[in-house]
Formats: C-alpha cells, structure tokens, sequence
C-alpha cells in the first residue's frame, strides 16, 4: 500500500514538473507586456463581434462616445471608456503556441468574440480574437488576426469584452446636469401644468399661478431626472405607442437649459412590472426607443404644485426686527431691542433678555416651515386653531414699520377607529396637529410640533437662567 501511494506522488510531482517545464519552455521575453503599444485615449472605434451579433462604437465630433451598430443610440460614457482602457491594456502572459491549424481547443475556431480597434490617426490594428478561459491560471487565449499564434492574458479581459448592446448604451434619463436648468414644465394628465422658472439663480413657480419655488424641492426633481437611470430598454421601433401609454401620456416634463439649446421632454405611460420591478414605461420626444424607468422616478417628478412651492411662514431679516409683540395663552409681553443692541423683555417691567436666546428664537421664527399647506384660501380659521390662536407674534422693524405677523395653532387629532385603537387600561395623552397663518399668505400651513415647541416660549424662558452651581466632590 505504501509503495502505492509513493509511486502516485511521485507520478504527480512528474506531472507538474513537466507543465513547469512546458511553461518555462514556452515563455516570451515579452511576458507582462502590452500586446498594443496604446493608450486608451488614442481609441476612437470599436468593434464587438460576436457569433450572433455585432457591436459598434466610435467618437463623435465632440468627443463623445455613441453606439453605430446594430443602431444609432449614445453610449454609456464609462462602459464605453472601460472598454477603451482594457483593450489599451491588454498584456499577454505568455505565448501558448505558434503556427496553430488547430485552434478549437483553445476556443478560437471560431472565435468567441472578434475586437476591432481604430486610432484616432485612423490607423486600424489586427483584430484581436478571444477564445475560452484556460483550464488553469485564471487565463483568457487571445490570437491576433494578423498572426496565427496562441497567447494567453487576463480572464477579466473575456469578461470585458463579453457585452450585449444594453451593457452599453446611455441610460441617462436626460444629458444636462440640474444647475444648467432654467426653467420646467411638468404637465399631468389630467391635471393642473406647473411651469417653474430660474432668474438671477433663483427658482419661481408661474404657472398655474405665482408662488416662490422651495430650492431644495426643485433641485430634488432635477436630481431624480438627471440621476435616475433606465431600468430596460424596451423598444427601439415601437409599433404602437398606445401599447405603453406613451400615445397620451399622464406625465410629461420638460427641461430647458437655455435659449439657445431646445428643451428635452420626457414622457411617462403606463405602469408596469411588480413589486421591485415595478416602473413605468417612458419615452424622450427625441427619441423613439421605448423603455422602464423606476417607480421612484415617476413619483418624485409627479409632485403637486403645492410640493414644490417654497412653504416659508413668514418671509423678513432678523436682523431688521426692532420689537416683537408675543401674545402667548393670554399673556402677552414684548421683546424690544434698545438703543444699546441688547434685547429686552417689557412683562408689566423691563428687563434684559438672554441675547443669545432672542437671536435664536428669532431665527427659528425666520426658518419656520410648513410641511405641507392645509388651506387656501384660509376661509375657516377656527378648523385649523388658528382663531382664536394659541399664539399670536407681530413683528416690527427698528423703525417703527409692520414687518409681518405669525398666527400659531393646534387642534386635537382624530381618535383611532375602535378596531385600530390598542387595548390599554389607562388613555394615552391627546394628540395634535400643529398649524401656522402670517401675513401676505392666504395659506395656512401644517407644520411640525417641534417648530411649534421652538417658538412657544414664555418670559422666563427667554431671561438669562442663573448658573447651575457646580456639585460638590465627595
């Protein structure tokens, strides 16, 4: 048994030192080298052929990769220059065989993809030829076209040069970037049409009428259009496009980023797919290709008017306030700033504030937001808190001149229906929505309990608080 197992060993270690020796035999001085002396950016065509298809890209005059076969289409910039630097770098480990009759064992008879390569000199390199990985060796055969001999490289370069037309085409839902935009048109149908407008980099809504733009809403629907990508194309030659819903389509947005450049519109159809899947059909007016856009797309560009406008309560400088006047669950005081620039607060007497507290009260009162707005016009009042108010603040400039007041209120939540209600032996506090009403607005806007909690301050919140004494060490 023993000398069994010593002769297997030894017929083994005969083995790999023969494939050692076949190695070392048949290594080139040019091992690690690159088959073409290239550099990616001296690339301008390439051709993937392919026992069912044909691929291919080139640079148009601006330097920019597009798809030429099997159709007119833009390329993904990166995948396409992903390509343009493997081939760059493509070196062979060794040379396996010269003077092949035989390549079926290697996979090259035929080729499992043919790569085409031309210069920006115009200069056309041999067609590389990519056959089978290695048994061994993480290795890919390649031969140029040129030379019957047999070399072996990298198994990622096979990988990269395996591709299907989809792998390389723009999936971009639109090609200018969202600080070039001016001005958007988002039409529902049925529904209202917003047109938004961008002057002296700022954004106004001016259609269906005129409202400041919330800057953080606008940019985020940009974002979602110039971010968000094609899910699958669909078709490139849509026989009927009332198939998809595109023939009269319920979203439609467009994007203009100058006068001088026309606007890009999107169009979006029905829905389609299923859980994670699921997304609609859309098209470019510029285009005839048909594809599917995720469901998150469509949501985030079919937003209200009323999502999109800038939902500030009361728009002034704080810096400009001179007295406010706090009307607060019937008592009232007033915080003045004096001559000296120090705050103070007029309850029955004067005395100083804490600044530092006024400064920042007033900035949340600068930065106070609605959520979402509830009414307009604001014809019931009373339904939102708001009359009588839970508090009521006028502002004043230094000056002496109305710069605006706020109106804040609340009302009790509806209970849960019996079936939702949990079973608990004690009631939980009462629950409330929390609203706003200024001046200059018809509007009454939702807003958040703690922007209410922020703002609903008495006199001695807004006094210095003495030092808490440090503790004592034991």
């Amino acid at each position: 048994m023993q000398f069994r197992n010593t002769a297997i060993a030894l017929a083994l270690l005969a083995l790999l030192g023969g494939y050692a020796y076949y190695v070392s035999r048949h290594q080139e001085a040019s091992q690690g080298k690159p088959l073409f002396n290239i550099a990616a950016k001296d690339i301008a065509g390439i051709g993937l052929r392919y026992p069912n298809r044909e691929i291919e890209l080139a640079l148009d005059p601006h330097g920019r990769w597009v798809l030429t076969k099997p159709l007119k289409a833009a390329a993904d910039q990166m995948a396409a220059e992903e390509l343009a630097r493997a081939i760059a770098g493509l070196e062979i480990k060794k040379t396996v065989a010269e003077g092949v009759k035989d390549l079926v064992p290697f996979g090259l008879s035929p080729p499992r993809a043919v790569v085409t390569v031309s210069l920006r000199n115009k200069k056309e390199l041999p067609a590389v030829e990519v056959g089978k990985a290695t048994p061994i060796g993480f290795s890919t055969y390649i031969m140029r076209a040129d030379k019957p001999t047999v070399m072996i490289t990298s198994s990622t370069f096979g990988t990269q040069m395996t591709k299907d037309v989809d792998d390389l085409r723009d999936r971009q839902l639109l090609s200018s970037s969202a600080d070039q935009a001016d001005k958007v048109v988002i039409e529902h149908r049925p529904g209202e049409t917003i047109e938004l407008d961008k002057t002296e980099g700022q954004w106004k809504i001016v259609k269906p009428s005129s409202y400041p733009a919330d800057s953080n809403a606008v940019t985020s629907l940009l974002s979602a259009l110039t971010s968000g990508r094609i899910s699958r194309f669909v078709s490139d030659s849509p026989a009927n496009l009332a198939e998809y819903g595109l023939d009269q389509p319920q979203l439609t947005i467009s994007v203009s980023t100058g006068k001088q450049q026309p606007p890009q519109s999107l169009a979006f159809g029905k829905q389609t797919g299923s859980g994670s899947e699921q997304g609609y059909y859309a098209k470019r007016a510029d285009s005839q290709s048909v594809y599917t856009v995720p469901d998150w797309i469509f949501k985030d560009l079919g937003k209200p008017v009323n999502d999109l406008r800038d939902k500030t309560v009361l728009v002034f400088d704080p810096s400009k306030v001179g007295l406010v006047r706090v009307a607060n669950g019937g008592r009232k005081f007033t915080l003045k700033l004096g001559k000296d620039e120090k705050w103070r607060i007029e309850d029955g007497a004067s005395a100083p504030a804490d600044q530092a507290a006024v400064v920042q009260f007033l900035s949340n009162l600068r930065n106070l937001k609605g959520t979402s707005i509830a009414a307009e016009p604001l014809q019931d009042p009373q339904r939102f808190g708001l009359e009588p108010p839970l508090e009521e603040l006028a502002l004043t400039d230094t000056s002496g001149k109305p710069l605006g007041w706020i109106k804040l209120g609340r009302v009790p939540q509806a209970p849960p229906s019996a079936a939702a209600a949990p079973s608990t032996p004690s009631p939980a506090p009462p629950a409330y929505d929390y609203y706003a009403s200024a001046s200059g607005t018809q509007a009454a806007f939702k807003i958040d309990s703690f922007n209410y909690d922020d703002l609903n301050k008495t006199p001695e919140q807004l006094k210095p608080q003495p030092a808490t004494a440090p503790s004592a060490s034991k």
